[in-house]
């Protein structure tokens, strides 16, 4: 399989993987197939004739582009730490800390003059199981994902709401002459 690679205690990691999509419901599974080039997964492993026993943990460190958020693309990491299990009778499995890690964004004002939106999500990769001399890939999903409209005052209105404060205030001032 081609492409960048690393390896840890006779596992090998192929990353440089992409994943597009949107989500529904304020869901997004990440889960394709192994394969080259890995698209729509997180990357594959490929577990080698491996010890006897293994315990080693790792972090597995994603980056994503948000290219729709405002000003520019918004790029997000997310740090996952996991261990990499043996039990001697052939087989592999990788444990995540699987809780969700919280993002928020900002996607500007994209969606009119005077409309624009903030939103959240959460991320999560999955644990992975694999025989000796199997290719699997690294999954997750986007949960939880919102985005909420809030209305902005349009510079015009602004300028309207400025000079009926103005013209309020000149007209307090001339009732206070008349009295005084």
């Amino acid at each position: 399989m081609p492409g960048a690679s690393d390896s840890l205690n006779g596992l090998l990691f192929y990353h440089g993987a992409t994943f597009s999509g949107t989500t529904s419901n304020g869901f997004l599974g990440i889960g394709n197939n192994a394969g080259t080039p890995n698209v729509n997964n997180l990357g594959s492993i490929d577990a080698l004739p491996l010890p006897q026993s293994i315990n080693s943990p790792f972090t597995l460190v994603v980056n994503f582009t948000e290219p729709n958020v405002s000003p520019n693309p918004a790029t997000f990491t997310a740090l996952f730490t996991g261990s990499i299990v043996t039990h001697g009778v052939g087989g592999v499995f990788v444990d995540f800390d699987n809780t969700p890690q919280f993002f928020t964004f900002d996607v500007g004002c994209r969606f009119g003059p005077g409309i624009c939106a903030t939103g959240s999500f959460s991320f999560s990769v999955n644990d992975v199981a694999l025989s000796t001399d199997g290719v699997v890939p690294f999954t997750g999903q986007i949960t939880g994902a919102q985005q909420q409209a809030a209305s902005i005052p349009e510079p015009a209105s602004l300028v309207l709401v400025g000079t009926g404060i103005v013209g309020v205030s000149g007209a307090l001032r001339r009732r206070r002459r008349k009295r005084a």
